[in-house]
């Protein structure tokens, strides 16, 4: 027996109560988190599966084709810019990832950083203590 790819159900939390869409092709490589398209949020979020779990209720694919046409579509459009944790590189708050080419400048954050000097461990390499005259010592 085939498993579907797709399970369409509702998480019950509450005011955040929503219909949700699991794909089982999109591992969180953690059994402790599961990732679940959430409709009312419009996004793909990872949850803890021991709390998500016992909220989770199965909807009717029979008698629920609205809903289930919404969450298709909907999760359609989601998955296209959905990248899993663990997948990609650094990102920023905005969600770009700086590691990639400025589009600015056409410069990756390694040639902009390229002048620090690190050791074999990826530490700084601090100059000689060398007597800096940055204020007057005759005052």
């Amino acid at each position: 027996m085939k498993k579907e790819t797709l399970w369409y159900g509702y998480l019950n939390a509450g005011q955040k109560s929503t219909p949700i869409l699991l794909d089982h092709e999109l591992p969180t490589n953690s059994n402790e988190t599961i990732y679940l398209f959430n409709l009312m949020r419009g996004e793909i979020l990872e949850y803890q599966r021991q709390v998500v779990e016992a909220k989770l209720q199965e909807l009717n694919v029979d008698g629920q084709t609205e809903i289930i046409n919404q969450l298709k579509e909907a999760y359609t459009k989601a998955r296209r810019n959905f990248k899993p944790r663990g997948t990609h590189g650094p990102q920023s708050s905005d969600g770009h990832d700086p590691l990639s080419k400025n589009e600015s400048t056409g410069k990756t954050l390694e040639d902009l950083t390229g002048f620090i000097e690190t050791d074999d461990d990826g530490g700084f390499i601090e100059e000689e203590d060398e007597e800096e005259d940055w204020f007057d010592k005759s005052s």
